[in-house]
C-alpha cells in the first residue's frame, strides 16, 4: 500500500485518519492479500496538512474530541486486530505518525530517517546498526 496525495507525500488530515481505519479492517478482510508492504510516496514518510490545526485543540466542541479519540483508537486497533497477514513497513523518510510503519512485523527505515513525536516534539534517530525486535502474540 502506497500511501499518497496526489502523487506526492500523503497529507495528513481527519479524512485521512478516518480513511486508516477502514483500510486496516478491508485489507484484513481480502482472502487474496498474503503480505502488506505499507510505504509512502517521496522522499518523505507522511506531511501534516496545516488547516489541521487552525482552530485549537482546546476550542474543539467536545463531540469533535472524542470523536477523534475514537478514531485515532480505531486506526490502531484496526492495524493490529483486524491484519491477520504478515506487514513490512517501509519508511521511505522522514515524517509524520511513524508509528503506523513501526507496527508492521518487519519496519525498514531509508538512511537518515528521523522519528518524531509531535505530541511530545522529541526526535529519534537511528543509526544504521539499530535494529528493534517485538515479537507478534
Amino acid at each position: 500500500m502506497r500511501m499518497h496525495t496526489r502523487g506526492g507525500p500523503l497529507q495528513f488530515d481527519w479524512p485521512v485518519q478516518t480513511a486508516y481505519g477502514h483500510v486496516w479492517s478491508d485489507i484484513g478482510r481480502d482472502p487474496e492479500n498474503e503480505v502488506m508492504i505499507l510505504t509512502g510516496t517521496g522522499e518523505l514518510w507522511q506531511i501534516g496538512n496545516p488547516e489541521v490545526w487552525t482552530t485549537k485543540f482546546m476550542d474543539w466542541p467536545n463531540s469533535r474530541k472524542v470523536e477523534m479519540y475514537h478514531e485515532s483508537l480505531r486506526m490502531i486497533e484496526n492495524m493490529i486486530y483486524c491484519i491477520g497477514i504478515p506487514t513490512i513497513g517501509v519508511i521511505n523518510g522522514t515524517g509524520s505518525h511513524w508509528q503506523l510503519g513501526t507496527l508492521c512485523d518487519i519496519t525498514i527505515c531509508a538512511e537518515g530517517t528521523a522519528f518524531f513525536d509531535a505530541h511530545t516534539r522529541a526526535v529519534y534517530r537511528l543509526e544504521m546498526e539499530s535494529s528493534w525486535h517485538f515479537k507478534r502474540y
